[in-house]
């Protein structure tokens, strides 16, 4: 399953057809199995000087998912000759595949290691274009847990010979409830709100009188919330004070429909003024101006199309102006926000205005779907080009 950019596939899942894909590794490496992550799951396995992955399995919530994934772990380095010790896995504690790995390694039948999220959508797009370092990696999506312990979405990521830093990042909002606001925009809108010192209306966002009471409070007291950078939920917070305040039926179902909604705007509309400010070498992307000024249109009328537009300028604009304050020629993105074709041209766009040369994957899924191949890259040390 593809969508087309610059008359290239934007591969969204690996289906008939597509898999198994084979990538080329820099150099001959031991086996090691991606087991992949929570949703969107692919596996991969290393293969002396290849790397192998496998289709689509989707979302591991369901026993009937998780059993058929179970099999998948066997079969696939098993087609390819290979048995591997050693599996990688996502940090989080609570995805079916960490559970599973830590499990395998609690028995003594191998040994795992956790990679954070965003490290491994980073290494599988350096590791498909054959990146050489230094690159700076721009890695947007819904959700990852950080080492921190707060949920990571809007990253800067410098790498090179392998080693990785986190050298910015959205400005961070809180989500009351935490994993509720996946399913929920108006719990991301009530954070960006509150991150802006805005008051908060229950007619605004359609929520009751006791509903909003007690989402206020957990802001207030920060009972129950997350802090996070997830530019995934940022779009969401714009969905929902655009006028979307029902659930998603779907995962990023109410970025899609901003992204459709930006699309009705005719031209390349300029953007909100946002701002990146640096210190000791770490640059926040501040949305704050913007998103008060997209606010103040919407509220004085302006179209919600137009809005929307802009509010798309306006990031590819702060990621822009982030790199600029960066050395590095190669810049990749990848996340699942990138799968966004407005968002990615917008900011390809203006990164080339400035010479850098920009990657995301293509044979690979932009999002969780390319975290497999990842994850083995890393831990067996073999991702770049």
């Amino acid at each position: 399953m593809a969508q087309v950019f610059e008359r290239e596939a934007l591969r969204l899942r690996l289906g008939r057809g597509d898999v198994p894909v084979t990538l080329a590794l820099p150099r001959a490496a031991e086996p090691v199995l991606g087991t992949g992550g929570q949703w969107k799951n692919t596996l991969a396995v290393t293969v002396e000087d290849r790397m192998v992955i496998g289709g689509h399995r989707g979302d591991l919530d369901q026993p009937q998912a998780q059993a058929a994934w179970a099999r998948e772990c066997v079969t696939l380095p098993a087609l390819f000759g290979v048995a591997p010790r050693v599996w990688a896995c996502d940090a989080h504690p609570d995805h079916v595949p960490t559970r599973a790995a830590i499990r395998r390694a609690r028995t003594g039948e191998g040994d795992v290691t956790a990679v954070q999220h965003h490290h491994a959508h980073l290494a599988a797009a350096v590791l498909e274009g054959r990146c050489a370092g230094p690159v700076l990696g721009v890695v947007w999506d819904g959700t990852g847990l950080g080492p921190d312990g707060t949920i990571w979405g809007g990253e800067l990521l410098a790498w090179e010979e392998g080693r990785v830093r986190r050298v910015g990042a959205l400005f961070p909002f809180i989500l009351p409830g935490g994993d509720p606001a996946v399913r929920d925009p108006r719990r991301s809108a009530l954070g960006v709100l509150s991150a802006l010192g805005v008051p908060v209306e229950g007619p605004r966002l359609g929520y009751d009188a006791r509903s909003l009471r007690v989402l206020v409070r957990m802001l207030e007291t920060g009972t129950g919330c997350v802090a996070t950078t997830s530019a995934g939920r940022l779009f969401d917070a714009v969905a929902a004070l655009l006028g979307h305040h029902r659930p998603v039926h779907f995962e990023a179902e109410a970025a899609m429909r901003l992204e459709t909604l930006a699309r009705r705007h005719a031209g390349t509309p300029p953007p909100y003024p946002g701002a990146v400010t640096a210190e000791a070498g770490w640059l926040c992307l501040d949305w704050r101006g913007a998103l008060q000024e997209a606010l103040a249109e919407y509220g004085a009328g302006r179209p919600a199309a137009a809005v929307a537009a802009r509010w798309h300028a306006a990031l590819a604009a702060l990621i822009a102006a982030a790199v600029a304050q960066r050395s590095e020629s190669t810049v990749v993105l990848t996340g699942g926000c990138f799968q966004n074709a407005l968002l990615l041209e917008r900011t390809a766009q203006l990164l080339r205005t400035q010479g850098r040369r920009v990657f995301w994957p293509r044979r690979l899924p932009v999002n969780d779907g390319g975290l497999a191949a990842g994850q083995a890259a890393v831990v067996a040390g073999i991702w770049g080009g």
